[in-house]
């Protein structure tokens, strides 16, 4: 079959919505989470990785790249707990039970840093996909499977904060400090795509 046969047939068996059709807000809220929470991990996590994973393994991780990293697993934590706020969870309904044996050197560290960034970008597929089910083909949403993921997701993130000597509540703070830098009252869609990338990185520092 030609691509060009393919991109005819493969229309039959695809899903219309009627023009000006809208989700409910829960709906929409939760697919924004799982849009962002696949963007920042199996985007921007899995983009920085490279740089955090050598200097893990020498021992000399830059500032500039462990900022950078936490600034992405601090958009990750943003879409989390827009997801947990549309679930009506709170972060302690996702805690972690135990905390993570630190690595004993820098190269079990680096690997423990990769892995755990790959692990991130499955469960965020995992999510996208209890998500396409529940939206695309009406599925009830498993929303204990979503806790599940969700819960997952944030112990790898902890993990990931630790290999780069920051906690998940530091890294919160700097998030909290980059949003409020960029919008000082709330969200505006001029202030999503206009932003003073030099007061951001000042606010987390």
């Amino acid at each position: 079959m030609q691509l060009s046969d393919y991109l005819t047939s493969s229309g039959r068996t695809s899903v219309s919505f009627i023009r000006g059709h809208h989700f409910d807000s829960d709906t929409m809220d939760l697919l924004h989470a799982a849009m962002g929470i696949v963007t920042e991990t199996a985007g921007e996590l899995l983009e920085v990785s490279p740089d955090v994973a050598r200097g893990l393994r020498v021992g000399l991780l830059s500032n500039d790249v462990a900022v950078h990293a936490a600034e992405e697993i601090g958009d990750t934590l943003w879409y989390i707990a827009l997801a947990l706020r549309t679930l009506s969870l709170s972060f302690f309904d996702v805690a972690l039970e135990t905390a993570e044996e630190p690595a004993s050197n820098f190269s079990d560290t680096a690997q423990r840093y990769v892995a755990r960034t790959t692990y991130a970008a499955e469960i965020a597929a995992n999510i996208t996909d209890l998500l396409k089910k529940h939206v695309m083909y009406g599925k009830e949403l498993n929303r204990e499977s979503l806790r599940l993921d969700i819960k997952r997701l944030l112990a790898a993130l902890c993990s990931m904060a630790g290999c780069i000597g920051y906690s998940i509540e530091k890294i919160a703070e700097m998030n909290d400090a980059k949003l409020r830098a960029r919008y000082p009252e709330k969200f505006t869609q001029e202030g999503a795509i206009n932003r003073n990338l030099q007061a951001e990185a000042e606010a987390m520092q």
